[in-house]
């Protein structure tokens, strides 16, 4: 019997090549939970992806919205620097809250004659900084949060965020391209900080200077005012020549200062 060595050599190219190239299967299941006024409905979502032949790998995760538009071409502009403004300055306000409450609650906790009633107070002021507004949701009197969880998959709240899905053969390129979007707003917003503060700057500077100008034009209107007092106190002088060039500065005198006045 004769072999064929070509036919063998491809069947044999072809089998390692299928060897190689693996498959790859993702399942994964994710529970979203949708509170309203009156009950929690809780939405499943199933991701089930293939690849065959290929080489593939999944990734997942919540990206800011605005980057995840930017990156997909959802969107053009770059209104993410005012929605991080946003962000920025809500977290501050959340910050100093945090840290005044914190700071009260201290003070009436280590003062001695603190009664408990004060203390709850400042303790229920500190633990409400960080709630957040809803209706008709929350714990029962006398419970408490335990860390076990079995629907650990649940999203309760990501705001501003996206859930994105990815498989591919390089799943980070697209993660990186988001990141580079999301870093991009924040470096706009750096540069408008920076433009704000320089801004600020120019108009302090502005106002000082405006400032010294109205000190040093009133202190050369009461020279001025002070001289034609006293050209006008000599005026009636005997000697003509000396009355007529007094005569003629007073007059100088009085369209300077009427061009300060202005």
């Amino acid at each position: 019997m004769k072999l064929n060595w070509n036919k063998l050599v491809c069947c044999s190219l072809l089998v390692l090549t299928l060897i190689g190239c693996g498959t790859m299967k993702v399942k994964e299941t994710y529970y979203y939970a949708v509170e309203d006024e009156t009950n929690t409905n809780v939405y499943r979502l199933q991701i089930q992806a293939k690849s065959v032949l290929g080489d593939a790998k999944f990734r997942e995760g919540f990206f800011p919205a605005n980057a995840v538009d930017r990156a997909f071409g959802a969107v053009s502009d770059s209104s993410g620097n005012a929605d991080l403004q946003f962000q920025a300055a809500l977290k501050a306000k959340i910050r100093d809250a945090t840290l005044h409450t914190t700071q009260e609650y201290l003070n009436i906790a280590k003062n001695k004659d603190s009664s408990d009633e004060d203390i709850l107070k400042a303790l229920n002021a500190r633990r409400k900084i960080l709630a957040y507004p809803a209706l008709n949701v929350g714990l029962p009197i006398h419970a408490r949060i335990i860390e076990f969880n079995p629907a650990k998959n649940t999203v309760i709240r990501n705001s501003d965020s996206k859930m994105v899905f990815v498989l591919s053969s390089n799943p980070d390129t697209v993660i990186g391209n988001i990141k580079n979007f999301a870093e991009s707003d924040q470096t706009s917003l750096a540069v408008s900080r920076l433009a704000q503060v320089t801004s600020q700057r120019t108009r302090n500077e502005v106002a000082e200077e405006e400032a010294t100008l109205q000190v040093i034009g009133e202190s050369a209107r009461q020279q001025i005012q002070q001289s034609i007092q006293s050209m006008e106190a000599g005026k009636d002088a005997n000697n003509d020549v000396n009355k007529t060039i007094m005569l003629e500065q007073l007059a100088i005198l009085k369209v300077y200062l009427k061009g300060i006045a202005q």
